[in-house]
């Protein structure tokens, strides 16, 4: 995902990627933090709402959080069951979260660790 338009000092989203091969796990997230685990300068509203972001943890312990605030719910779901087939196209057949599963906690804010 690339970068939000915003100066570096507020941004919310930063360059991330994942390899499909490499994914270990994914889940839906709601945090205060920014798409890298770091603070939000609190002088920004966003810094004190949650948002909700695609965490995808790889086979290494790294942890990429994709914003997806203003994607609608169902197309989120649509990009789960996508990152799903391109895994197990190239050989990974590890069981990620399911639609439902996603669906709910994109909805309700439940809260997890991955």
């Amino acid at each position: 995902m690339n970068n939000d338009w915003n100066p570096k000092k507020d941004k919310i989203q930063y360059y991330t990627e994942a390899y499909f091969a490499d994914i270990e796990s994914i889940d839906i997230i709601w945090t205060k933090m920014d798409s890298r685990g770091k603070l939000i300068r609190p002088k920004l509203i966003s810094a004190s709402v949650e948002k909700p972001y695609l965490s995808i943890k790889t086979k290494d312990g790294k942890i990429s959080n994709f914003f997806v605030m203003y994607i609608p719910k169902k197309n989120v779901i649509k990009i789960i069951n996508e990152i799903s087939y391109r895994m197990k196209s190239v050989g990974n057949n590890i069981k990620i979260i399911n639609s439902d599963e996603a669906y709910l906690k994109i909805k309700k804010k439940i809260y997890i660790d991955i």
